[in-house]
């Protein structure tokens, strides 16, 4: 896994040696390699620990290059954590999927030859989903519905990490597109 030391830290973040030095002693993910000879160590911190500390110090994500996948799969993953505790803080607030009531059953597809048909799978996991969806915005209830209202705002938070974490995960796959044709 790739490291990163003072010096990216100075250019990722636009700070001084110095600061980049003091975030790094702050932090829990820092690790201290020394040289061949043993002469003087440095400060190196993992991929993990360089997107904690962008969350720390409340920094953008988008100071991070597309092309460190190393990084940007520490980003895709810390967004994952976030949303899952953005679910379970909403859920302690009413969860509206739990009075959806759709049962499909993907059982029904036809075989021929023993291979399940994929075009009417795909098609019946897109109609479920989308008909999930939709329920859920029902479930919201009417818009006289003040009780409701703290519980939308939690599911609201849900959907917009939701939206970012796709929009992330957009931009690295098109920049690994990228960085692949770019080396043919």
């Amino acid at each position: 896994m790739k490291t990163y030391k003072t010096g990216d830290i100075v250019k990722i973040f636009g700070v001084s040696p110095k600061m980049a030095r003091k975030w790094l002693d702050e932090s829990d993910s820092t690790e201290f390699v020394e040289s061949k000879f043993k002469r003087r160590s440095t400060r190196r911190i993992n991929a993990k620990g360089l997107v904690r500390l962008l969350v720390k110090k409340g920094l953008s994500f988008d100071l991070i290059d597309l092309t460190d996948f190393g990084a940007q799969k520490a980003i895709l993953c810390y967004k994952q954590e976030n949303i899952r505790a953005l679910i379970h803080k909403a859920q302690k607030r009413g969860n509206p999927f739990l009075k959806i009531k759709l049962f499909y059953s993907t059982n029904n597809t036809k075989k021929r030859a023993g291979h399940v048909v994929k075009k009417q799978a795909e098609s019946m996991q897109i109609s479920q989903s989308s008909e999930i969806l939709l329920a859920f915005c029902r479930e919201l209830g009417p818009i006289e519905n003040v009780q409701g209202v703290a519980r939308n705002v939690a599911w609201q938070r849900v959907f917009e990490a939701i939206t970012d974490f796709i929009a992330h995960h957009t931009k690295v796959c098109l920049a690994i597109s990228r960085h692949k044709k770019s080396q043919d």
